[in-house]
């Protein structure tokens, strides 16, 4: 059985312009918007993250709203904004990328209506997580727990919702790189009683050693699981992939066990 990924929009063209002084310009789809430099963006406008953006472009339509969970520099953002989502709301605990989307806004204030960023993370509980960057950097994509570059306040996916106070959203996208592993309860939750629909990216090699990999697997079982290609994973396949002692699974990327799933409620 598969996910139908299949949509009437097109695949969307990209581009990016080094503005100069420290500026660009990212054109994704119908959408043109300036943001900080950086490198990232090159390979955003070669067509980044495919699957990502079939997801969207099936999930995500006019007047839809996202919450992206782990935002980085806003690369699914501009998803949401090119698939005409009414409203985003973002997290991102780095300070750096937390800046670089402010930075984005402030340059776009047509999106300032559109987009709320929040510098907050989502843990088990509410808390003050200690993070840190691989190799000390301060723009990658890849920030753990643990470490001691920075510290963010971190609250839980139910907290969140009831403070945004919003009765729908349409997709909730989560890129926490390991830290979704601490989400059994709140994945359960939102399988069974708020019944959203989930881009998950999971981390395996990033799990913290206290995570609780068994409860995770179980949390998701009021879910329909399907890889990033479609394909229906059954939870027999969806533990072994998990579980799996692999340094490079087929199912993962050239950096190991690190794979995307989307969760459909029921």
């Amino acid at each position: 059985m598969m996910f139908d990924f299949d949509t009437d929009r097109p695949v969307f063209a990209r581009n990016y312009e080094d503005l100069g002084n420290g500026l660009g310009r990212v054109e994704i789809g119908h959408i043109q918007v300036k943001v900080p430099h950086h490198p990232f963006w090159v390979k955003f406008a070669a067509g980044h993250e495919p699957e990502t953006e079939r997801v969207y472009r099936k999930l995500v339509h006019e007047g839809s709203i996202v919450l992206d969970i782990g935002a980085w520099i806003g690369s699914t953002i501009l998803f949401g904004l090119a698939c005409d989502a009414e409203k985003i709301i973002a997290l991102e605990p780095n300070p750096q990328s937390f800046t670089a989307i402010e930075s984005m806004l402030a340059l776009n204030p047509e999106l300032q209506q559109k987009v709320l960023v929040h510098e907050k993370a989502v843990s088990s509980c509410q808390q003050v997580l200690s993070m840190g960057m691989v190799e000390g950097e301060t723009d990658t994509s890849t920030s753990g727990l643990g470490g001691n570059d920075f510290e963010v306040q971190a609250t839980t996916i139910p907290r969140l919702l009831e403070g945004l106070d919003i009765g729908r959203i349409d997709l909730i996208k989560i890129d926490i790189e390991g830290a979704e592993v601490l989400l059994s309860d709140a994945l359960a939750e939102l399988g069974k009683i708020h019944r959203r629909n989930i881009h998950l990216s999971i981390h395996v090699p990033f799990f913290p050693e206290y995570g609780d990999t068994q409860r995770f697997i179980d949390s998701l079982r009021e879910f329909q699981v399907y890889d990033d290609r479609g394909d229906k994973l059954d939870h027999d396949e969806f533990r072994h992939r998990i579980l799996s002692t692999e340094p490079n699974p087929m199912w993962g990327t050239r950096h190991g066990n690190f794979f995307e799933v989307v969760l459909i409620p029921g």
